[in-house]
């Protein structure tokens, strides 16, 4: 995903170029197989903090989610986000990607298709609508971190929409609100909000 150095144009950066389109529609973009609880590897057990759990998604049946267990307050930030980082001709599915903008190497996708080499934010699911997040995807010093929109209550399955958007409230305040803890802590001023590349088709 198209990271915006300016976070206060993030929202104007909304443009996908051909390259990325054909990039996307070249790829397979369903899971292999069906997801189970029997097939998470122990060490994202043991990565997932105690007041999240692991099911059956309530967006995709084929795909395992993270569920709350208690309430997760706005702003919380999860990450980063674990994966192979891979050229774009290495990927050949984006359920479980980003791509990110590297000085040395440039754009490489972090895919945590492998469920040994990814974490727990594996499993979070992409929303169906951008009512129906509870995340939003950001790149701090070159990873990507999930923070929560609003207060996610007990019972909730976490899901982050895949692009930052004009015209929604919550998206404009989280923006702004990041942006001033950034001022504050300048030694993390390199951030980023995302645009999208790697959205999941629908039927």
């Amino acid at each position: 995903m198209y990271g915006c150095a300016d976070l206060a144009l993030a929202v104007l950066c909304s443009q996908l170029s051909h390259e990325s389109e054909q990039f996307l529609n070249d790829m397979d973009l369903s899971p292999a197989s069906e997801e189970t609880l029997e097939d998470v590897p122990p060490h994202v057990w043991e990565g997932l903090p105690d007041y999240l759990s692991l099911g059956h998604s309530a967006v995709n049946q084929d795909r395992i989610g993270v569920w709350t267990t208690q309430l997760i307050p706005k702003g919380r930030r999860f990450g980063p986000f674990v994966g192979e980082k891979k050229k774009r001709s290495q990927v050949t599915s984006n359920v479980y990607m980003w791509e990110v903008y590297f000085p040395s190497r440039g754009w490489m996708c972090v895919d945590a298709t492998d469920p040994l080499k990814g974490n727990w934010l594996r499993y979070v699911n992409w929303a169906r609508s951008r009512e129906e997040q509870n995340l939003f995807p950001l790149e701090i010093n070159r990873a990507i971190y999930y923070k929560a929109l609003r207060p996610i209550g007990a019972g909730e399955e976490l899901l982050v929409w895949y692009s930052v958007q004009e015209g929604n409230p919550e998206v404009t305040a989280a923006l702004e609100e990041e942006r001033a803890s950034r001022k504050k802590t300048p030694e993390q001023n390199e951030t980023r909000f995302f645009v999208a590349l790697t959205e999941v088709r629908r039927s």
